[in-house]
């Protein structure tokens, strides 16, 4: 009999279904300057099944975009020091193919003053909100 507390779950061998839901989900870089938000929403995406980095600051954000690639950005517009538009803008021109998300409260407006292609979720949003986007790049 095999014990189960011995197999291993991250297994890559075909078949193996915790691999296959662990490689549909996708990486997302998640930037948010209030600490308790953004553990909630880290939580949020990994329990959609997908992969949260957090960042505290867009200066942590930076550092983590040169240490690997992400499919999503998703950040605050307010950040300290360094807004979520111009890290947004430095995202995209490292790799233009990444999505941007902004998470604000002044509304969807916010597009029209950036010159790349972005959503925006106005806050307070809804994790239906936020799944639906997510969806629209697999």
């Amino acid at each position: 009999m095999i014990n189960p507390l011995s197999e291993n779950i991250y297994d890559s061998s075909p078949g193996n279904e915790a691999s296959a839901q662990a490689d549909t989900g996708l990486h997302i870089l998640v930037v948010e300057d209030n600490q308790d938000l953004l553990e909630m929403l880290c939580e949020m995406l990994d329990l959609i099944g997908h992969h949260p980095m957090p960042a505290g600051s867009g200066e942590r954000a930076l550092e983590l975009l040169q240490q690997r690639r992400y499919d999503v950005l998703l950040t605050d517009i307010n950040l300290p020091k360094m807004s979520g538009i111009a890290l947004g803008k430095q995202a995209v021109e490292d790799a233009p193919d990444m999505h941007i998300i902004f998470s604000s409260g002044h509304g969807a407006h916010i597009q029209t003053y950036v010159n790349f292609p972005c959503h925006v979720l106005t806050k307070p949003f809804e994790l239906s909100q936020i799944q639906q986007i997510l969806d629209g790049f697999k």
